[in-house]
């Protein structure tokens, strides 16, 4: 959970008071404007005091109240006089800091600079495996690394899917769903790949008999994969377990496993700029320990605010990390689309699985 001292709010607040230009309002835990920067007032023309709700479209109402109600940080996208802004919902003590900029200002999906550096790194390693095999080194760590390189590769792809550009902007299909069976199938999916590759994890899974909500079923297959797969290579893991549940028309699915868990280090790093903007080096030695875990979880950050929901990190009682994705049962989505991004001709599992 974000917890935002007053130091942390005052701080944003002189980001406020310091930038006329920029976009900022603080709202309150019910959603009343408590204070805006002049551009906000300029573009908005609403007073203090007065519910943000009414000039948000729906969709973007449903991200904020996610976020007031869950105490995480949400990205969306708004469009406000048909002009394209990306949103970022702040929890703080008073309520919600929200900060809008506009999309020709944004950072437009992955540089080019940055997918040319990381994915030369990784044919490098790819490279370095080859050759390594042919002159007899070990099997099993040449295997891991491999599999790791893969299992960004993709994740980065996913990533330059998902960013909002004007070049390529994903058209979602939200539909009724039951999440029970689509959960339960994927976790079918991974005790059958990882029996087949003699690898003993075991899975327990406990949820209603159906569990109906509004989503992106490809989106979600493709983010539930990605944190099952972020447990199963954790260190020493023997045990994963997935648990759903509605509360206040939110659905949260609750995985954690019994492993070391994940540096707040990389827990911090999650959804981060910082993470498209590595270096070569860092992004070598910093994979090592444990990077893998921040590019994935990324991915479903990004899916789940996509879905006016957030991604969740907290610890058990054991210690062990509690990873929840958690959405509104019903929503509204205000995507819009230019460029298709086809994905649904291809089997998720056999994709997703194919790193294990």
């Amino acid at each position: 959970m974000l917890d935002y001292t007053n130091f942390d709010l005052s701080y944003l607040m002189l980001d406020m008071m310091c930038a006329d230009d920029s976009i900022f309002i603080l709202v309150s835990k019910i959603g009343n404007i408590i204070s805006q920067t002049s551009a906000a007032e300029k573009i908005f023309s609403q007073p203090v005091l007065r519910p943000i709700f009414e000039i948000l479209s729906e969709a973007t109402a449903n991200s904020l109240k996610s976020s007031l109600q869950t105490s995480e940080k949400i990205n969306t996208i708004e469009i406000i006089d048909d002009n394209l802004y990306r949103l970022e919902i702040r929890p703080c003590k008073q309520g919600a800091l929200l900060y809008f900029k506009p999309a020709q200002n944004l950072f437009q999906g992955l540089p080019s600079h940055t997918q040319h550096i990381i994915k030369n790194a990784i044919s490098r390693n790819l490279t370095a495996v080859s050759m390594l095999k042919i002159k007899g080194f070990d099997n099993t760590i040449l295997s891991d690394i491999q599999k790791n390189s893969l299992r960004i590769e993709r994740e980065l792809m996913h990533l330059q899917i998902l960013e909002n550009n004007k070049d390529m902007e994903i058209l979602m299909c939200p539909k009724q769903n039951d999440i029970v069976s689509i959960c339960y199938n994927i976790i079918s999916e991974c005790r059958k790949t990882l029996f087949e590759k003699g690898v003993d994890i075991s899975f327990e899974f406990e949820s209603p008999d159906m569990l109906i909500a509004d989503f992106d079923k490809t989106l979600f297959e493709i983010a539930i994969f990605n944190i099952l797969i972020s447990s199963i290579f954790s260190v020493s893991v023997s045990k994963i377990s997935m648990s759903i549940h509605k509360e206040n028309d939110m659905v949260y699915i609750d995985i954690h496993d019994n492993s070391n868990g994940i540096s707040q280090e990389y827990i911090d790093m999650i959804g981060s700029d910082y993470l498209l903007n590595i270096s070569t080096d860092e992004f070598i030695t910093s994979n090592q320990n444990g990077l893998n875990y921040a590019f994935s979880l990324s991915v479903v950050k990004k899916i789940a605010n996509l879905h006016k929901g957030v991604l969740k990190i907290s610890q058990t009682k054991e210690g062990y990390d509690l990873i929840q994705f958690i959405f509104p049962c019903e929503t509204t989505y205000n995507m819009s689309v230019s460029q298709t991004v086809d994905i649904c001709g291809f089997n998720i599992s056999n994709i997703e699985l194919s790193v294990l």
